[in-house]
């Protein structure tokens, strides 16, 4: 083969096909097809490949047409009003123009015509080279009241040295939210996870759920176990009014978990719930945060609205965004103080990301979580990687975080085994829900939490029930697919 058939064979299986090219190229890819074996084999891969693609189709997503839709609607709002106003100046110059006629043709004398007519014309011409004065965009109160509050906490940050905290601020005040999603995607999480715990009711569908996951199919046997034993103790017990919040709070989201059947443990989870609700408006932020965890689930499996969790929903927001003298004036509010734990700050990034399907607002729901998240990278800046700090950043705020700042904490928290963790369940089911399928560390992860289904029944009803949540993991947590995928076989 000469040189020049070296150059004009340099075209690719797919351009011979496509017939791109000169037709001495083609003619020399032709020949050398028909004279090699190897290019002859790639020539027909290529045809046989487009044949495939012939057939293929993309159905559109569910929100394809919710995001055209908003698409459509961001494109009329940002159309050039213009010519709008070119048709009204036109409109002002004619009446004007007519108006000046008519008193030139009202006077008696008919002195000044010339001069009146001449003007006439320029003055038409001024009016509609003139733009018109842009509106004028008054901010409500609302939006005055959330300028102060910014100004406010820039202020609070820059004096306490919070590099951390300032950056989060930056990151909530520049968001761009979309409407739509930020109410859509919580609500169809809040219906996956009312369709979810109907299908964990069933046996079959949790062994299914385990051995998709590489879980042992012993793990639902002591979630089962687990889960009576719980709402035994909570029935038999009493709900007596100093008991603690939080720990009614955990043993409600394990029975939840487990999947509340009659019995025992429907009776529990009934009582429990409403021993929550009834003290709901009077706890302050560490206790409505605990209860708040339970009753949006609670909310999503029941499918009924809540507005007494709406409520303390929008007073949790507004404990960390109302400005006064003392809370951002004197002090950070509670919620980002180092007073409270991080598994809390991790149960409050998670209920919040649901809040905005029962009717709270989003974008104050993801103000507040950045704030949050700023406040645990804050701790972790002074304080390290603490097995907790890391959880709970990973199971409340995992959406806020890059790819590479997820991998990066899951890498950290391989320093800590969970059997090693107990009794701090809490911490472990933050990170056995917060790794997901797919992710890097799930595989290494459900290895680990084997060794939990052989530990021993803990001692306290609230290490139990977050035994239990641990344990439930693989068709409790919150997953991107529904378990409705396991129903009639997999």
């Amino acid at each position: 083969m000469s040189d020049d058939d070296v150059k004009l064979t340099d075209l690719q299986p797919i351009d011979l096909l496509l017939e791109e090219g000169s037709e001495d190229e083609l003619r020399s890819m032709r020949r050398r097809v028909a004279e090699d074996p190897q290019a002859a084999l790639e020539f027909a891969e290529t045809v046989a490949l487009i044949e495939r693609m012939r057939g293929a189709r993309t159905e559109p997503g569910p929100a394809y047409a919710t995001k055209l839709n908003a698409v459509i609607r961001r494109a009329e709002r940002n159309q050039d009003p213009v010519p709008q106003r070119a048709r009204w100046l036109l409109a002002a110059a004619a009446a004007l123009l007519g108006f000046g006629v008519a008193s030139w043709w009202d006077r008696a004398d008919g002195a000044g015509e010339p001069e009146i007519i001449a003007a006439l014309p320029a003055t038409a011409a001024a009016l509609t080279s003139t733009p018109a004065p842009l509106p004028v965009v008054v901010p409500t109160v609302t939006e005055l009241a959330h300028r102060d509050a910014v100004e406010a906490m820039r202020r609070r940050f820059a004096l306490e040295s919070a590099p951390q905290l300032s950056e989060a601020l930056m990151s909530a005040v520049a968001a761009t939210r979309d409407p739509l999603d930020s109410w859509l995607d919580p609500t169809n999480a809040l219906a996956v996870r009312r369709l979810d715990h109907e299908l964990r009711r069933r046996p079959e569908i949790r062994r299914r759920a385990l051995q998709s996951e590489g879980a042992m199919l012993a793990a639902d046997q002591r979630v089962q176990r687990l889960a009576v034993d719980i709402a035994t103790e909570l029935t038999n017990g009493g709900l007596t009014p100093n008991r603690p919040v939080s720990e009614v709070a955990l043993v409600v989201r394990a029975l939840i978990a487990a999947g509340v059947r009659p019995g025992v443990v429907e009776r529990a989870y009934v009582a429990g719930s409403s021993w929550l609700g009834e003290r709901l408006p009077e706890l302050g932020d560490e206790d409505r945060v605990s209860a708040l965890s339970a009753l949006v689930e609670c909310a999503a499996i029941e499918g009924r609205p809540m507005p007494d969790v709406v409520a303390a929903g929008e007073g949790l927001i507004d404990s960390v965004m109302l400005v006064d003298e003392d809370t951002w004036g004197r002090r950070r509010p509670h919620l980002l103080s180092d007073r409270i734990a991080s598994r809390v700050l991790g149960d409050a990034g998670h209920t919040l990301a649901i809040l905005p399907a029962l009717g709270v607002s989003a974008g104050r729901c993801d103000f507040v979580r950045r704030l949050m998240l700023g406040e645990l990278r804050e701790r972790r800046a002074a304080q390290g990687d603490g097995p907790d700090l890391l959880a709970a950043m990973l199971y409340g705020f995992g959406d806020l975080l890059s790819q590479r700042d997820r991998d990066a904490i899951v890498l950290q928290l391989r320093r800590w085994k969970p059997v090693r963790l107990a009794p701090d369940f809490t911490t472990v089911h933050q990170i056995a829900w917060g790794i997901e399928p797919g992710q890097s560390g799930f595989t290494r992860l459900q290895l680990e939490l084997r060794q939990l289904v052989i530990l021993p029944d803990p001692r306290r009803i609230e290490w139990r029930a977050g035994l239990c949540l641990c344990l439930a993991s693989n068709y409790a947590a919150q997953r991107q697919q529904s378990l409705e995928r396991f129903v009639g076989g997999w």
